[in-house]
């Protein structure tokens, strides 16, 4: 081995040896009530906003989407607007009883009609919807545990697995800001794994939010499609 190779090789040892890569720790008791304590927060709220960035990258494809928008959460419903860089909107409403996804026909096609998804919360589609079992129907710890934490800084990362196997979601990863006690990241993956991962900021609780935000009616005209 040349005298150059080596040098490299010392070198870049050494510098692995400095840098502090956050390691993976079992999720103790201590570690367990971070979580709960966030849990217990979001659940207890009676409202909860925040600016949302989502990615979707599909486990069959090389497809990858990404939006922005805003989550609204109140006693167990939900109200999520998202829009494309190309400016494609969605929204997405549970209302307490329904689950409902409406997609816009593309400006392009004028005169074409409103795409609407219409299922039960109980369905295998509202299951799916990851932002409803985690942060709307009894909290994380109602449908996963956590089975390790990856500490870095004030970010703690746990690995969550589902209670019940008959869950949509195989696997999630949850990032909670010990700092203001709010969750700054959630990632999970389905059965063909597709992965979809929510960013959130400027997490606010309590605000008043008109009853109104968190219902639905569709537009005569739009196709309904129910499971």
């Amino acid at each position: 081995m040349s005298i150059l190779i080596t040098f490299l090789l010392t070198g870049m040892m050494s510098l692995a040896k400095e840098a502090k890569v956050p390691q993976t720790k079992l999720a103790t008791p201590e570690r367990l009530e971070i979580l709960k304590t966030v849990d217990d927060k979001y659940l207890a709220a009676e409202s909860i906003t925040m600016q949302v960035k989502k990615t979707s990258k599909s486990g069959v494809f090389d497809q990858v989407q990404e939006s922005e928008g805003t989550l609204k959460l109140k006693k167990g419903k939900l109200r999520l607007d998202l829009e494309t860089k190309e400016k494609e909107k969605s929204l997405v409403v549970a209302d307490g009883k329904f689950l409902w996804m409406i997609t816009p026909p593309p400006k392009e096609f004028k005169g074409a009609k409103e795409q609407v998804l219409k299922a039960a919360l109980d369905t295998k589609q509202a299951r799916s919807q990851g932002l409803l079992q985690v942060l709307t129907e009894g909290g994380v710890l109602k449908y996963f545990k956590s089975t390790a934490v990856l500490e870095n800084g004030p970010i703690y990362t746990y690995f969550l697995e589902p209670l019940n196997k008959s869950l949509e979601l195989h696997r999630v990863m949850l990032d909670v800001n010990t700092e203001d006690q709010t969750i700054s990241q959630l990632k999970y993956w389905d059965s063909i794994d597709n992965e979809t991962v929510y960013s959130f900021s400027k997490v606010k609780f309590n605000e008043k939010l008109k009853p109104e935000l968190f219902s639905y009616k569709p537009p005569k005209n739009a196709d309904i499609i129910s499971p």
